[in-house]
């Protein structure tokens, strides 16, 4: 570790923010709040559990990197199945659109166009919205 001020090889770690320090700037630091966790960063493992720690933190770096790679998949994954819903709901609507802009306004009917008026008079357009917000709060949940 080197010292967060100079870069010189640190002997001390502190919970702050700048945490690691040489002999040096360790009383500067203390200078600027009075009360510090100081450490000592001057103690070894014995290699067997140094080994040990290491194995462990490589197979945690790996873990969390294989993590990250699936919840980036699963999302633009679920990204795609959003967009090619919306994209068929879309079309769907622009259907009905469609056929609502070609009855509008007209004064003549063909009998199809009669039973599809009387579909509308007895039907009615019910919009569910989709609530997105309890997504956010499960995403912040993880």
């Amino acid at each position: 570790m080197k010292c967060s001020f100079c870069g010189e090889i640190a002997l001390f770690k502190c919970a702050c923010p700048m945490p690691f320090f040489c002999r040096s700037h360790l009383g500067h630091h203390f200078a600027s709040m009075p009360i510090h966790p100081i450490e000592n960063i001057d103690i070894d493992l014995p290699a067997p559990k140094l080994d040990r720690v290491n194995s462990e933190i490589m197979n945690r770096i790996l873990k969390l990197k294989r993590a990250k790679a699936e919840i980036s998949r699963n999302t633009k994954g679920l990204a795609n199945l959003i967009d090619s819903l919306c994209n068929a709901t879309c079309t769907k609507l622009d259907v009905i659109l469609n056929n609502y802009m070609r009855l509008l306004g007209r004064q003549k009917f063909s009998q199809t166009e009669i039973e599809e008026i009387e579909k509308i008079d007895l039907m009615k357009i019910k919009v569910k919205k989709v609530k997105v917000d309890g997504i956010s709060q499960l995403i912040n949940e993880t």
